[in-house]
């Protein structure tokens, strides 16, 4: 759900939209006055992922955190260019969230934590090459992998 508001003051006017995620442990809502392009499309994605309970894998799977979708919002912000594809968003069982972009020979996943800590895993079967970091703070790696897959 969203809402347009236009904000208006002596130097311009702008048009901002508030985006309201429902969540187990309440919502999230955020502003964004700018067009960015992915953002109804991950809220769209997200939302269904957000209403899962706790226990959705019939184990002892958690709900996602508001850490890891905000933390997520932020890395996608960061590595997504005009023409980079939209990611492959899934929920991982601990509360978090996985990003993963795949090519037919690459592979891309960035994991997301409940706490809002990011891990990459990189898979290149042209070069037989497999690459993962944890803790990850940096996004120039997310950037370059993902300029290979686009």
């Amino acid at each position: 759900m969203n809402t347009e508001i236009t904000v208006e003051d002596s130097a311009e006017t702008r048009h901002v939209t508030t985006f309201r995620l429902s969540t187990q442990d309440g919502g999230i809502q955020f502003l964004v006055d700018k067009d960015i392009p992915w953002i109804r499309r991950f809220c769209d994605v997200i939302q269904p992922l957000l209403n899962l309970k706790d226990g959705w894998d019939d184990d002892e799977a958690r709900h996602i955190s508001p850490a890891a979708v905000s933390k997520t919002m932020k890395v996608l912000g960061q590595v997504l260019a005009d023409k980079s594809p939209f990611p492959h968003i899934s929920a991982h069982p601990w509360g978090g969230i996985v990003l993963e972009w795949q090519s037919p020979r690459k592979l891309l996943q960035v994991q997301i934590a409940s706490n809002g800590v990011i891990s990459v895993y990189w898979r290149d079967d042209d070069k037989s090459l497999e690459q993962e970091e944890e803790n990850v703070v940096e996004l120039q790696f997310v950037k370059e992998r993902l300029k290979l897959i686009a």
